[in-house]
C-alpha cells in the first residue's frame, strides 16, 4: 500500500525571476511573506527548468519526464499541441487513489485548448478572461468584427519574415478592450476569490486534496 500525503497545494508563478526575488537576495523587498518562511521551510538554491517556455517546462513539471517525449504536434506549424493519452500526470495519479484533484488555471497555454494539462484534474476552472469568464462591458458587434478579421491578419502576419512584437502587443491590447479586460490574464486577487470560494464552501473538507493554483502577474504585460 502506497502511503500518500493527506492534502497537497501547488502554487506556480508564470515568469517569475528567482534575481528579482528578495527571498534569494534582491535588494528590494518583493517577496516579505516568502522570505519570512526561510527557517520554516526546505527552499531550493538551484533549480531548473527542464523546457525554455510554457508547455515544456509545466509537462516536465507535472510528468516528471522530459518535455519532448510524447507530445503530440500540430502538423500544419510542427509545435507540441497537448498531452498524449498514456503519458500519466501527477494529477490522474492521484486521481485513482480517491483524490479530488482542482486546478485554478489562468494561462490559456496550459488550458484545455491547447496543452490540455488543466483537463487531467477531476475539478478545472478555467479562469480565461474573455475566454471562459465574460466581461460586464464586453461590446458584442465589435467582438464579432474583430473575429470576422482576425484569421485575414494573422494569415498577412504569417507572410512578413519578420516578428514586429510591438505591433503584435498592440493587437492584443485593443482585442481585450473590446472584452472589457484590463490585462490578457485573470489578476492573482481575482483567482484568490475563487480558491476562497472553493474551500470555503459546506462540503469542502481538507482530506485527500490537490489544489494546483497558477498565477500570471509577473508576466508581460
Amino acid at each position: 500500500m502506497i502511503e500518500l500525503l493527506r492534502n497537497i497545494v501547488i502554487i506556480t508563478i508564470d515568469s517569475l525571476r528567482p534575481d528579482h526575488m528578495s527571498l534569494y537576495g534582491y535588494d528590494r523587498d518583493t517577496t516579505p511573506f516568502l522570505r519570512s518562511l526561510v527557517n520554516k521551510f526546505g527552499i531550493y538554491k538551484r533549480a531548473y527548468s527542464n523546457g525554455p517556455n510554457t508547455i515544456t517546462s509545466f509537462i516536465a513539471s507535472f510528468t516528471s519526464t522530459y518535455p519532448i517525449m510524447f507530445l503530440s504536434k500540430d502538423p500544419n506549424t510542427g509545435r507540441h499541441r497537448y498531452v498524449l493519452k498514456y503519458r500519466i500526470t501527477l494529477p490522474e495519479i492521484l486521481n485513482k487513489y480517491g483524490y479530488e484533484t482542482t486546478a485554478f488555471n489562468t494561462n490559456p497555454y496550459l488550458s484545455k485548448y491547447r496543452l490540455g494539462l488543466s483537463t487531467k484534474f477531476t475539478k478545472p476552472f478555467e479562469l480565461l478572461p474573455g475566454i471562459t469568464i465574460s466581461s460586464k462591458t464586453t461590446h458584442k458587434n465589435s467582438l464579432s468584427l474583430f473575429k470576422s478579421l482576425a484569421k485575414p491578419f494573422k494569415s498577412f502576419l504569417n507572410r512578413l519574415k519578420f516578428k514586429n512584437y510591438t505591433l503584435y502587443a498592440y493587437i492584443r491590447s485593443f482585442y481585450h478592450r473590446l472584452y472589457g479586460a484590463d490585462r490578457p490574464y485573470m489578476t492573482a486577487d481575482e483567482v484568490n476569490n475563487y480558491v476562497r470560494k472553493y474551500i470555503m464552501s459546506n462540503d469542502f473538507s481538507w482530506k485527500n486534496k490537490l489544489i494546483w493554483i497558477h498565477y500570471m502577474d509577473t508576466h508581460v504585460p
